[in-house]
């Protein structure tokens, strides 16, 4: 089959364009053996002790190679008091600790359940992973006022052979987290300061409840069912005419 000359300029004109495209899902890719060599470059500095601060938007991608770096080498336990958790490679680190046997457990605030199809919580949960969520006290007497789990902290058992490890701050595992927000994050190894996150945390249980893996796997449907309708909707309402994506050049009758 013989392609014409205006067939031969229109790939060679696309084939940057493609190649781009290709490079850059590469790079959006997350190099997990690279975030644990990040970590242990970051944190294993000669046994002294580990005593961080980071910003965000500044050092976004730090955070959350450190993160993921930390995740990944933990092996013993994982406790979390989290108010929002949507980021997709947070959430498959741990469900992948898990896998390997590590104990976790996290402590929600009720809305991050009801963020729509957002929400990775539910993914923890329905992996077996023991999910708490807060319940809310009345500020006033006519309960319009309620209190919120508004902790970010991760607790590590033992993760990069340094025994354990507190990740606390402002940042929630989001994508806005990650790509914006004005956020600070501490990392710390100190015996005192994880005792004390530590018996807070069995607290945080204490006044939470226990979030049933069935009702989780329910909400997975749900939320795929929401998303598939809602980017069915927006397709609808943004559908280009035929060729309107294309730049103009090619649009050219030959």
């Amino acid at each position: 089959m013989k392609v014409g000359m205006c067939g031969v300029s229109f790939f060679k004109i696309l084939a940057p364009f493609f190649l781009v495209l290709t490079i850059g899902s590469k790079e959006a890719s997350l190099d997990v053996a690279a975030c644990v060599t990040f970590a242990q470059q970051k944190l294993v500095k000669n046994n002294t002790p580990i005593d961080l601060l980071f910003f965000t938007p500044d050092e976004a991608p730090t955070i959350k190679q450190l993160l993921i770096g930390l995740i990944e080498s933990e092996k013993k336990s994982i406790k979390m008091a989290l108010f929002r958790l949507t980021d997709k490679d947070i959430t498959q680190a741990l469900i992948r600790a898990k896998e390997r046997n590590v104990v976790l457990e996290v402590v929600v605030d009720s809305g991050a359940l009801s963020i729509a199809y957002y929400s990775k919580v539910h993914q923890l949960a329905a992996a077996s992973i023991p999910v708490y969520v807060y319940q809310s006290m009345a500020l006033r007497e006519d309960a319009s006022y309620k209190s919120i789990m508004h902790q970010k902290t991760f607790l590590f058992g033992d993760t990069l052979g340094r025994g354990p490890v507190v990740v606390f701050g402002s940042l929630n595992p989001t994508h806005a987290a990650f790509n914006g927000n004005e956020e600070a994050v501490q990392v710390r190894d100190n015996p005192t300061i994880i005792d004390q996150f530590n018996n807070h945390f069995e607290k945080l249980k204490k006044r939470s409840n226990c979030y049933c893996i069935a009702e989780a796997k329910k909400q997975i449907k749900k939320s795929k069912r929401s998303k598939g309708k809602q980017e069915k909707k927006d397709g609808k309402k943004k559908r280009p005419r035929d060729g309107a994506s294309l730049p103009r050049f090619l649009l050219s009758r030959h």
